[in-house]
């Protein structure tokens, strides 16, 4: 070890702070492909002929969309409404083919969006020995190879975006709730689902079929039903496009694989009507709601029959998310469960992060 190595550990166990050694890896792109079915666009812009982006002033309150993600989209979704307010089939396609390269990851994205740089984000190597410590599994079960463009690390079996180890960790602790059931045809609801990228994994590496429903506001929910629908076929993923179809769909039995049943915000009052849900989970995005919102969703969705409820949200006081919004914690989500629920166990959702990840369990 040299003098300079020598006193800069001196230094920082004086201080307190420890000197670590990270991985340094190019930023690596697959070749451009087009992998998403022209049907699932023109089922895409149909169900905003009967959904609109942001809904409509007639709907309650509560699910108005708002909080950090109204000004997050009209900011950053120029393209997307573009296309979807003109019916440019070819455009929308060409941004969902290009995922993970374009606005539709924006506000569902890690460390940073793509920009040709040219060095993984240090983050993202913290992300996977977190995965690696918490679940036992090795990292390459997260990597993917297949018709997407993607970009991130390149490892054994494909490539390993900046949201994977996360999503990993999350699809981990939900299969592992599912298997405490010992029950068939578990019923999982994704609010807040983003890409669907957790919700992928969890498929792969659960044992039995999961009857899974993602439920979200509209503009983000299109783009996991071109992400899922690609990837696991269309006769699995369905798109709910009113309220009174969600009849034909639930309640869900006698599972012989696991469906995806994508379902607007708007509707989660008729679902819950249908539908029993055993585990509840939710991944940072109630504190980017207004409180009001989260409220109406715990309300609604929670009962003494919901066994889990796993969310991780910000839980530091005054934290502001997108457009100055004053993010909901995790304690006020506490506090909403307090009646049906108990707090099992609360810990940090990544390294130097607001965000702590909360597991309850109905008494």
């Amino acid at each position: 070890m040299n003098v300079k190595r020598k006193l800069l550990q001196k230094l920082y166990s004086v201080t307190g702070l420890a000197l670590e050694k990270w991985p340094v890896a190019p930023i690596v792109v697959q070749p451009a492909s087009e992998p998403v079915p022209q049907e699932i666009v023109e089922s895409i812009l149909a169900f905003y002929k009967q959904v609109p982006p942001f809904y409509s002033a007639a709907v309650r309150p509560e699910l108005q969309i708002g909080g950090a993600w109204r000004k997050n989209l009209l900011d950053r979704r120029k393209k997307q409404l573009g296309c979807i307010e003109s019916g440019d089939q070819t455009g929308y396609r060409q941004l969902l083919n290009r995922l993970f390269f374009d606005e539709l990851i924006i506000g569902l994205w890690d460390n940073h969006y793509y920009a040709k740089e040219p060095r993984l984000h240090l983050n993202f190597f913290r992300d996977l020995k977190l995965f690696e410590q918490i679940t036992g599994l090795d990292s390459s079960v997260l990597a993917k190879s297949d018709s997407w463009q993607r970009w991130g690390f390149s490892a054994s079996g494909g490539i390993i975006h900046y949201t994977d180890p996360i999503h990993g960790i999350q699809a981990n602790m939900l299969n592992a709730l599912a298997r405490s059931l010992h029950k068939e045809n578990i019923a999982i609801m994704d609010l807040g689902s983003g890409f669907g990228g957790a919700v992928e994994f969890l498929s792969n590496w659960s044992e039995q079929p999961l009857n899974m429903i993602l439920v979200d506001i509209p503009l983000n929910l299109t783009t996991a039903y071109a992400y899922l629908g690609t990837n696991f076929g269309q006769n699995r993923v369905r798109l709910v496009t009113e309220a009174k179809s969600l009849s034909n769909i639930f309640p869900i039995e006698n599972l012989s694989e696991t469906i995806f049943t994508l379902v607007p915000t708007i509707f989660v009052k008729e679902l819950i009507q249908l539908q029993t849900i055993d585990i509840l989970h939710n991944a940072a995005s109630f504190s980017e709601m207004d409180f009001l919102t989260v409220e109406y969703y715990i309300r609604t969705l929670v009962s003494s029959r919901l066994t889990y409820v796993v969310e991780t949200n910000s839980n530091r006081a005054g934290s502001l998310n997108y457009g100055g919004h004053e993010e909901v914690l995790s304690r006020d989500i506490e506090r909403l469960l307090s009646d049906t629920h108990d707090l099992l166990a609360r810990f940090p959702g990544r390294h130097f992060s607001r965000y702590v990840t909360s597991l309850y369990k109905a008494r």
